[in-house]
């Protein structure tokens, strides 16, 4: 083995990441691959966070084969044509290894987050539609950024607008 990647595999070991080829470190694969959806600091965009606690019922083998195949019904794509395995298995230890430290997310976090769109004060004192408050859903249209809502009797669009990113439903 060269020294330089003696070194590397040295660094890894260290650092408590996955030796990987000389050039290729397991975070620039995340941040090229995976970051778009969970989010550069794993903590969840439109894909969901990749931390340990979160993962608490999937197996590494089963991580494994999520991100070499996909999931179905889910925006996950399948990356075992364009990563090795290799990738994929520091991938897997990547995300089964607990961050130095979760970021606070308490209601000071949660109140500062809030976007009141309509005043309370604005709102009208009777309901505009006749549909049952007790049947009607919300769809979150995560590709396209909006909300609508439907009346669960005849199926039809109430109301629809724009979501910020990554509003999960």
């Amino acid at each position: 083995m060269p020294r330089s990647s003696l070194f590397a595999a040295g660094l890894a070991l260290l650092a408590g990441q996955p030796a990987l080829a000389a050039g290729d470190d397991v975070a620039s694969v995340y941040q090229a691959n995976c970051a778009e959806c969970h989010g550069a600091d794993r903590l969840g965009r439109m894909g969901p966070a990749l931390l340990p606690e979160n993962l608490g019922r999937l197996k590494k083998s089963e991580a494994r084969q999520v991100i070499a195949e996909g999931r179905p019904i889910t925006q996950m794509p399948a990356f075992g044509e364009t990563l090795t395995g290799e990738q994929i298995d520091a991938l897997v230890e990547m995300v089964f290894t607990p961050l130095p430290e979760i970021p606070a997310w308490g209601r000071p976090e949660m109140e500062a987050s809030r976007i009141i769109h309509v005043a309370a004060a604005d709102l009208p004192a009777k309901p505009v539609f006749d549909s049952d408050p007790l049947n009607l859903f919300v769809v979150v249209e995560g590709g396209d950024h909006h909300v609508t809502i439907l009346d669960g009797d005849k199926f039809e669009p109430l109301a629809r607008f724009p979501s910020r990113f990554a509003l999960h439903g």
